[in-house]
């Protein structure tokens, strides 16, 4: 007689099912997989079992049981992330995907707040808050993927939205979070309910206690897992105008960045220049392009600012661009070139070099960054599997840059995807070691940013991940901790 065999259960099936329900309890081959990786060209890891809690509540007791079995935890919202999905203990991990925790609790018009639950879409709470006239400080893509706690756990608390570049990163407009952490407590930061209990909202950051709030922000959920989020919120603005223009070399839009970005207050709110490799995809005479998109509330206001673009950018020996041109500044302030991502990503799989480098130190590393990928491209053969590249770069307030090579390549081939990453990884290093801090340097290569913290600075990270997560089941080895 043949005698089928069905796969045993996860150890902590039964138990899980309890606390979730059975309905959103999973450790099938099928769910295993296909949550073993994100969107990046980084190989997956296999957890053990999927979990989609419905409260917060349920968040605490899952944490609760995985210290009492020492098993690891790997948080996840939408799976957008571009630097590696956590290798956890492949096998045994537990997955909390947060997707159920989806709610948009309250926009507060008095006090210019919006609270959600962590697992909602950006698309959504972005979508919802542009229906009552107002924004966030969202980011810009993954936009359909992303979800809120995802957002805020990832570099800078989202890396980069449509107002990031005169308004700072996400981090600066987050106010407060409801916070599971690794012991499954239940934590609320911010200046509200968790600092003074006879308040019943958040509507500060600081206040009643040191800035926990920040502690949170960037940690990829490695010191706690969010389940609700405060953010400020901003009238949306009536007025806005694009302008593309052209330049025969990098020293001449650098020349008309540089000087725009010593403007105060800021006469745009998007700014992109892009270098030839880039405009090659929309232009059949690429060159050396700046896309300026400018938002305000009168119509005076942003003529007025236009106009200082204007004569910035003619001075630096800048061409006004044809009205393509300035379609493409619009897609750019407003977004949608970033959230369209499916047409970038039909060429085939992507990585995103990425990093942030002083004002002062920009031309140097710029060109340099440039000369070592062409180079690498040149010796690993990268065009020969459909392989390009288009360096970027966007000025973030008075004395920062945001630099990226987005490098795209056949996705079936193997090869590629090898040859690829080991110039993703000597890029890391490359950056770190002139200073800097390669955005995906959080996951890939593993430890790479611990690895380049001070001694007295890693013991301290060390000693904070010690006394918060004493059995080290969130996110097991991120940092190298």
């Amino acid at each position: 007689m043949n005698v089928v065999r069905v796969k045993e259960h996860h150890p902590l099936y039964s138990e899980l099912s309890v606390i979730v329900g059975s309905k959103y309890t999973t450790d099938s081959d099928f769910a295993v997989w296909a949550y073993s990786r994100d969107s990046s060209p980084v190989p997956g890891k296999v957890p053990g079992i999927i979990v989609r809690p419905g409260s917060t509540e349920e968040v605490s007791e899952i944490i609760k049981l995985a210290n009492i079995t020492h098993t690891p935890v790997i948080p996840r919202g939408g799976g957008a992330s571009i630097f590696g999905f956590p290798a956890g203990i492949p096998g045994r991990s537990i997955v909390i995907d947060t997707t159920r925790l989806d709610k948009l609790i309250e926009i507060n018009e008095e006090n210019m707040t919006v609270t959600a639950e962590a697992g909602i879409g950006v698309c959504e709470l972005g979508t919802k808050l542009t229906e009552k006239g107002y924004y966030a400080n969202l980011v810009w893509a993954p936009y359909y993927a992303d979800t809120l706690g995802g957002l805020i756990g990832g570099v800078m608390g989202g890396g980069w939205s449509t107002r990031t570049q005169v308004v700072g990163p996400n981090a600066n407009h987050i106010l407060g979070m409801k916070v599971v952490t690794p012991t499954g407590g239940i934590i609320q930061t911010g200046g509200g309910p968790g600092t003074n209990v006879h308040r019943k909202t958040t509507f500060m950051r600081d206040g009643g206690g040191p800035d926990t709030t920040g502690l949170f922000i960037g940690d990829g959920g490695t010191f706690g897992i969010k389940t609700e989020i405060t953010l400020s919120i901003y009238p949306l603005e009536t007025v806005a105008k694009p302008r593309g223009f052209l330049f025969k070399s990098f020293d001449d839009i650098w020349s008309a960045i540089s000087k725009l970005m010593a403007i105060e207050p800021f006469p745009y709110t998007n700014l992109v220049g892009l270098a030839p490799n880039a405009t090659a995809l929309f232009m059949s005479d690429p060159c050396w392009v700046l896309l300026c998109y400018t938002r305000g509330y009168e119509e005076e206001e942003v003529t007025t600012k236009i106009k200082v673009v204007d004569e910035v950018c003619k001075a630096a020996g800048g061409e006004l661009g044809s009205e393509a041109i300035h379609m493409q500044a619009s897609a750019a302030g407003t977004g949608e070139m970033y959230r369209e991502m499916g047409k970038l990503a039909s060429i085939g799989m992507w990585v995103f070099l990425e990093t942030h480098v002083p004002k002062e130190d920009l031309p140097r590393l710029f060109n340099k960054y440039a000369e070592l990928i062409d180079q690498r491209f040149e010796e690993k053969g990268i065009k020969e599997y459909g392989g390009i590249r288009m360096d970027v770069m966007l000025p973030v307030g008075h004395g920062e840059c945001y630099l990226s090579t987005n490098v795209y390549w056949q996705v079936n081939v193997p090869e590629a995807r090898k040859k690829v990453m080991e110039i993703a990884d000597e890029f890391v290093n490359v950056t770190i070691n002139d200073g800097l801090f390669a955005t995906t340097a959080q996951r890939i290569p593993a430890g790479v940013t611990g690895a380049n913290w001070s001694p007295s600075y890693y013991e301290f990270m060390r000693t904070l991940k010690r006394a918060m997560d004493p059995n080290n089941i969130i996110n097991p080895g991120h940092w190298g901790l």
